[in-house]
């Protein structure tokens, strides 16, 4: 067995993130296993662009029910075809805390296990201490380690309690943050690397803290880019200095998934309909309002997504500046555009939190823009 020390913060030429992204290039992986105790979008964001140009099938056991875990970084997982499971011990004595990251090759098992979460801080930022191990099958010695750690994770696959929950859509993990076992990184919160509400930033440093390594390259090509300019929305909305680009039909349980009729499916989207505007609804929130987003392709390369920071305003009172999802389909030779429904839709995600009450029925979703430079916009969607 060969053994790599990983001193996170210590070396700036090796932590976490590095150590995966020189297995990932130096071997042929074809399976990656992940146990980890907390999962924030951060980490994630850096796993999956170390993953870019591998084919290796990813499973990720991510503890829940903890108060770290977000729905953002178990969604942003889940869109990019990684095997999610959520184990939730269902105490807050004892939590699922182990922090293991296996790589499967044809000869080896390259085995990363310390104190590092798959989280921004675990993975780069915090000062962290882990081992890299090397098994080679076939070798006597590392056989038995082999056998140990592929029991270890077909234990939590074979798992029949329920206290382990495969994530099998985004409707599902909305369903798990509304019961609270989920964090939700759009609120504010204690961060990962905080020991409490007063930690401070000021004081002495430590003497050997190196600079933090990140993996960044393709995090571009991967996921939807927000854009960085915006105009802050003061509580009180004055829509008269900005340009009223869309306003919805009377809200429904669909539009704000609060479905309560057996034929009423809960879809965690909101179509981009025509609304009270004469537009051709199919190519116009695609085309004209957010034009000069950011667009990718999306985990089905027959769609587009953009994600927009927009100020939401509810009934007058400003929950603050939030992240849009906007999916479009742009085919124009497919039955539902054949048959004039709609392209373009608000994939809610974690903004269901905000929107999923049935005070607003029958009120109306209005999207609001403003120039703040030459091609780009700032927005604000209101329900009033």
């Amino acid at each position: 067995m060969q053994k790599k020390i990983i001193f996170q913060r210590f070396d700036e030429r090796c932590n976490y993130i590095v150590r995966i992204q020189e297995i990932l290039t130096h071997r042929n992986v074809n399976e990656i296993q992940v146990a980890v105790a907390f999962v924030r979008k951060g980490g994630v964001s850096q796993l999956i662009a170390a993953l870019e140009n591998s084919k290796a099938k990813t499973t990720v056991f991510a503890g829940i029910n903890n108060d770290v875990t977000s729905f953002q970084g178990l969604e942003l997982l889940f869109d990019n075809a990684v095997s999610v499971y959520g184990v939730d011990t269902n105490s807050k004595s004892m939590i699922f805390h182990p922090k293991i990251y296996l790589f499967k090759s044809d000869e080896y098992y390259d085995v990363i296990v310390g104190s590092g979460n798959l989280t921004n801080g675990g993975f780069t930022e915090n000062i962290e201490v882990g081992a890299h191990l090397v098994l080679k099958k076939g070798n006597a010695d590392d056989d038995q380690g082999i056998l140990e750690i592929d029991e270890f994770f077909k234990a939590l696959l074979e798992e029949k309690t329920g206290a382990i929950i495969e994530i099998c859509s985004e409707v599902q993990l909305e369903e798990i943050l509304a019961k609270g076992k989920l964090t939700d990184e759009s609120i504010k919160h204690i961060s990962e690397n905080s020991s409490s509400d007063n930690t401070s930033d000021s004081g002495p440093r430590l003497s050997f803290l190196k600079k933090a390594m990140h993996v960044t390259s393709a995090l571009k090509k991967i996921l939807p880019q927000v854009s960085k300019s915006r105009v802050v929305v003061p509580t009180r909305f004055n829509a008269s200095t900005w340009e009223h680009v869309w306003e919805s039909n009377p809200l429904t349980e669909r539009d704000l998934n609060i479905p309560t009729g057996i034929n009423t499916n809960l879809t965690g989207n909101m179509n981009l309909s025509k609304g009270s505007f004469k537009i051709a609804f199919q190519t116009y929130f695609r085309n004209e309002v957010f034009l000069d987003a950011i667009w990718t392709i999306d985990k089905n390369p027959n769609y587009e997504i953009t994600t927009v920071l927009a100020q939401l305003i509810i009934l007058g009172n400003n929950v603050g500046e939030k992240e849009f999802t906007i999916r479009h389909d742009p085919r124009t030779n497919t039955p539902t555009y054949e048959q004039n429904n709609c392209m373009s839709h608000i994939r809610w995600g974690s903004l269901r939190s905000h929107i999923a009450n049935r005070l607003y029925l029958e009120k109306r979703l209005n999207i609001y823009r403003t120039k703040v430079s030459e091609k780009e916009y700032s927005y604000a969607f209101v329900i009033q």
